[in-house]
């Protein structure tokens, strides 16, 4: 973080996850079903095989013993356009931490491509989105506790007395 920024850090909730002491998802078809209720998509077993099949899913290794899953979305339809993921392909990338007993859903992140590392252990992506064919933003989430937030540099007015 630079001097004189405030840095604020926002929950993201996840409608309908899973919280960290509830059952975790035992399977990747789990995960996916998972990803396709949360994403109104039907739930049938050729649906999910078929977002399966178009989402992309990435292990991500923060340490040598913890684990990460991350989906990104991607149902096609008709014209090869992926419904969620819009024209301009942002779209959610879901988040999961692997546990022995499946995967717990810790927070989905908006845009349509990331880059992670890891500062001291901890877990963090840097999420780009297009806002326009001339703009795009980037949004830095971190693992902190049981979730994934959102950290927010508050606007420039707003620095600290020096």
């Amino acid at each position: 973080m630079r001097t004189g920024v405030v840095s604020l850090m926002l929950l993201l909730s996840v409608a309908g996850s899973l919280a960290a002491s509830e059952a975790a998802l035992p399977t990747y078809k789990e995960v996916f079903r998972y990803v396709a209720d949360q994403e109104d998509l039907p739930t049938d077993e050729g649906s999910i095989f078929k977002l399966a099949v178009e989402s992309n899913a990435e292990y991500l290794r923060v340490n040598p013993s913890e684990w990460f899953l991350v989906v990104r979305v991607e149902f096609l339809e008709g014209s090869h356009a992926s419904k969620p993921r819009g024209a301009q392909g942002n779209g959610p990338f879901y988040v999961f931490r692997e546990t022995p007993k499946g995967f717990v859903p810790i927070g989905t992140m908006f845009g349509n491509a990331y880059t992670w590392g890891s500062t001291n252990g901890r877990l963090q992506f840097d999420v780009n989105s297009h806002v326009s064919a001339e703009a795009s933003k980037k949004t830095r989430y971190v693992l902190q506790g049981d979730g994934l937030v959102e950290e927010k540099q508050a606007p420039p007015s707003a620095t600290l007395p020096k």
